[in-house]
């Protein structure tokens, strides 16, 4: 017979624990392989430093990444756009619980890939690895369908 304390325990990080999801999308054209050169577009209201982790995110897949407003893009050499909302929530400590993610086209600002990263509970994965997970979800290589 499990004694209260510990049953108690248990159920606490049952519902703590939460799920986490991660969820992408791409328009059939979209080639990652002609991706070279990704700019972070900076939010000013990133006080939690996201701009800099996706930057980071991006350079360790072997893009080459820079951040900043977009009036100071370089007009030549970008190949996306990266835009991002990310929400946080309090609970003993600021955390993140959800970070969407989306690349577009430069010129057009045509919608190319997204991903959505959510965890529903403090005790998820961190920010660092949440930013990893929406980062790899949008240059995910599409399968192809099989003839």
């Amino acid at each position: 017979m499990i004694k209260a304390p510990v049953f108690f325990l248990l159920l606490v990080v049952a519902l703590l624990g939460g799920c986490a999801s991660v969820s992408r999308q791409a328009v059939p054209h979209f080639d990652r392989n002609q991706v070279k050169m990704v700019f972070v577009e900076r939010r000013l209201a990133d006080n939690n430093n996201v701009r800099d982790r996706l930057v980071s995110a991006v350079r360790e897949l072997g893009f080459e990444a820079e951040a900043g407003p977009l009036t100071l893009m370089p007009e030549k050499g970008v190949d996306v756009v990266l835009g991002y909302d990310d929400r946080w929530d309090w609970n003993f400590g600021d955390y993140m619980v959800e970070l969407k993610v989306e690349l577009r086209n430069p010129r057009t600002q045509e919608l190319l890939a997204s991903a959505l990263v959510r965890r529903s509970a403090m005790f998820g994965k961190s920010t660092d690895q949440m930013v990893k997970e929406a980062v790899e979800a949008l240059f995910r290589t599409q399968r192809k369908a099989k003839a």
